[in-house]
């Protein structure tokens, strides 16, 4: 199951602002001592329209379809 987690705010190098999502997917990880346990598993990457985002490192990050460029210096930004 997929779980929205935050948001932060990207630019491109024309200064027009994305909202990117950010999600994890919920593992369920329960035994018999602890069946509702779960751990969070890998983090998704989208535009607030939905469009797949690439992390290429800390604060700048890639729209897969467009192959737009953004940058963010928000805390938030994995």
């Amino acid at each position: 199951m997929k779980k929205w987690i935050d948001n932060f705010i990207c630019t491109d190098n024309e200064g027009c602002e994305y909202t990117i999502n950010i999600y994890t997917d919920i593992i369920d990880t329960g035994n018999l001592n602890d069946p509702s346990r779960v751990i969070e598993g890998l983090k998704e990457l989208e535009t607030s329209d939905g469009k797949p985002v690439n992390r290429l490192k800390q604060g700048e990050y890639e729209i897969i379809e467009t192959s737009v460029i953004l940058h963010s210096n928000s805390p938030k930004a994995p």
